[in-house]
């Protein structure tokens, strides 16, 4: 006689087991009103909230809902502020209920109003908060969050320090300049994470001061100093820091780890040697300068390893890891490679497993005819993905101009090289065609996953579409020869440098030549575990594309696609031919001019890939957008084609701002 086992009969040790591995959301929508057995559990289990950028109103409804009869038993929240058709979700969230034995709060990308305020007087009531997190963009322009509510934050983390917290990020833009008029406060933080963002006379290295004087228990300590400069803003030789009395500097002899970044900020050897006399017992330490020009004579002090010995072993005696990542760029100043990495040698028997490298690339930063030194130091050990500055001119790796040297070459072998940011702008001019390498081994860099590959220099858009013209009229009268096709140096000159097994998302630039087409063929069969490919549309819609039975299998397994307009606009008939090629797609992103092909292209999208979740059309010229579609319709067109559940209805959207339109489907 065989046994069945239903759901019900298992123990409320199984259930309490399966409740912990689920959010508060999954719980209400899964186990809610199944019986009163069930009902008791769920009125005794710990919750966690986590409020994901793609939930939807009628999901955050849903769970506000039920919250009304379980808040207190929330202990932990991560809450992104702007979900997809909502704005302000953490206002709403605090609005409604009262977290009182709240553990852990994570808040992602807050926007500002006028109502935060409530946020943060319940946040200051909390008896049990232990961690807090607030994470905002590392891009500025991004950072919602104004100067009145991060002050208001600020104020209640660093100075009015509820007294169970142990660890906390401060993770926006904010200068901070209330904790220099404090005294003395006594807190319990063991962890903490800090952005002091502003002007160079609100801000600099030195703001660290006050803050060890304020928290004195600190076990880990990571701070980036970023200035408002902007490239080419000044060129200071000298640091303009302000005076500080080294007899009247706070000791944090708790403090065992630093990570100290320094972006557009003034410092020097000085200045680093003396905030690290404040940690006299500290055991790791994490140095990060980025820099745009002016190789003044207190970067070079920065750049010489004797110095940093000197500075170290005066100050901090028990440190045992040191790692550095110092990014400059240089236009025409002469660098002796041999001598910089010499100086380093010193360091190499003082801390475990020590080495470092230097690199140069030239840069081309979107300026016609001028080519930048980007300047890249670091350690093997160096840990973190540094952008070089997310308001950047954007700059382009030139193929053949990598050189790299260091303190022990052979054994980069036995380690990943890394270049020093996910995402790698690359580019081959027509009259280069060998890379030169200066190592004895190649070696590949293996932490790209996005590699952006510009086929033709980034010229004004008329000028390209004059030449891609002429090129095409060239092709017509048989006058382009074989000869003029460089693609497979160009491939070869890419997979010298890049391993690309590990490129997820692939970009071929807008700017484009239709001369090296071939590009795209061979860098794509060469990734196969790419899921994202960025194309401007006369480049996807080419019959060498999308009509290649070689390229079906790589576009069989992309999930992600965004189509760029270009001279070759977006219709309908190129959409129903291409998502006959990509039958994977859940996220489809369009580029389209006219308002006016946009319900026939949306309706072959939603009738004829099964697996879409997203749909994102931005409009090139400004029109006057009203939502073209209602929700019901896209319920039904789906319901229609592939069927519906009654969950996935409830997470559709329709989302309409700054000229793009967001249509949520699943």
């Amino acid at each position: 006689m065989t046994i069945r086992t239903q759901l019900e009969d298992l123990s409320n040790e199984i259930f309490l087991d399966i409740f912990e591995y689920l959010d508060a959301n999954d719980i209400f929508f899964g186990f809610t009103s199944l019986n009163l057995r069930i009902s008791l559990l769920l009125n005794s289990i710990p919750l966690h909230v986590n409020i994901h950028r793609t939930y939807c109103r009628h999901e955050l409804e849903f769970l506000c809902n039920h919250l009304k009869f379980h808040s207190d038993q929330v202990v932990s929240l991560q809450v992104h502020d702007q979900i997809c058709d909502q704005t302000n979700v953490i206002v709403y969230l605090f609005h409604r209920h009262d977290f009182i034995n709240l553990h852990s709060c994570i808040f992602y990308s807050i926007n500002s109003s006028s109502k935060l305020k409530i946020v943060v007087e319940k946040l200051s009531k909390l008896p049990k908060i232990v961690l807090f997190r607030i994470i905002q963009s590392c891009n500025v322009k991004e950072d919602k969050l104004n100067t009145s509510d991060a002050f208001e934050f600020s104020q209640l983390i660093l100075i009015d320090t509820p007294s169970t917290l142990r660890s906390t990020s401060l993770y926006f833009h904010y200068n901070h300049t209330q904790i220099a008029t404090i005294s003395k406060v006594t807190t319990n933080l063991t962890h903490l994470q800090i952005i002091f963002y502003g002007t160079l006379n609100d801000i600099s290295i030195y703001s660290l001061i006050p803050l060890l004087r304020i928290h004195r228990a600190l076990r880990t300590l990571c701070v980036t100093i970023k200035s408002t400069h902007v490239m080419g803003a000044y060129n200071t030789n000298l640091p303009n820091l302000p005076f500080i009395n080294e007899n009247d500097l706070p000791i944090s002899s708790l403090l065992k780890s630093f990570d100290l970044q320094i972006v557009m900020a003034p410092c020097d050897i000085y200045s680093i040697g003396l905030i690290l006399h404040c940690m006299p017992n500290l055991y790791q330490f994490v140095f990060t300068f980025i820099r745009d020009r002016s190789l003044s004579p207190f970067i070079m002090d920065l750049i010489h390893g004797q110095n940093w010995q000197e500075m170290l072993t005066s100050h901090v005696s028990y440190l045992k890891k040191f790692d550095f990542h110092i990014s400059l760029l240089k236009f025409d100043q002469p660098l002796d490679f041999d001598d910089i990495v010499n100086s380093f040698r010193c360091l190499v028997n003082l801390y475990h497993q020590w080495d470092m490298c230097i690199s140069r690339w030239e840069y081309w930063p979107n300026i016609l005819f001028v080519y930048t030194d980007h300047i890249h130091m670091w350690t093997l050990n160096y840990n973190h993905l540094i952008t070089r500055r997310e308001n950047d001119i954007r700059s382009i790796t030139m193929s053949d101009t990598f050189y790299m040297q260091s303190t022990n070459i052979s054994n980069l072998n036995n380690r990943q090289l890394n270049f020093h940011h996910h995402k790698m702008d690359f580019f081959m001019p027509n009259d280069r065609t060998t890379l030169s390498i200066q190592l004895p081994t190649i070696l590949l860099f293996q932490n790209i996953t996005y590699i952006v590959c510009h086929l033709a220099y980034p010229e004004p858009s008329v000028i390209a579409f004059l030449q891609n013209a002429t090129i095409r009229l060239k092709q017509i009268l048989s006058l382009f020869t074989r000869d003029d096709d460089d693609s497979q140096k160009y491939f070869d000159n890419l997979v010298r440098l890049v391993n690309l097994s590990n490129v997820e998302t692939v970009e071929f630039s807008r700017n484009n030549d239709i001369r090296r087409l071939n590009v795209i063929e061979r860098v794509l069969l060469a990734c196969p575990n790419v899921t994202t490919l960025i194309i401007n549309s006369s480049l996807l819609f080419s019959t060498k594309l999308l009509k290649n039975p070689s390229l079906w299998l790589t576009f069989n397994q992309l999930n992600k696609i965004r189509i760029l307009s270009d001279d070759v606009y977006i219709y309908p008939k190129y959409v129903s031919q291409f998502v006959q090629r990509f039958p994977s797609l859940t996220i489809v992103e369009l580029e389209v001019y006219s308002i006016d092909i946009l319900a026939p292209i949306v309706d072959i999208l939603l009738s004829e890939l099964s697996k879409l979740r997203l749909i994102v059309i931005q409009f090139r010229d400004n029109y006057r957008l009203s939502y073209p579609f209602s929700r019901k319709y896209i319920i039904d067109k789906r319901r229609q084609s592939f069927g519906l559940s009654k969950d996935n209805e409830d997470k559709v959207c329709i989302k309409l701002e700054n000229q793009t339109l967001y249509i949520r489907v699943a």
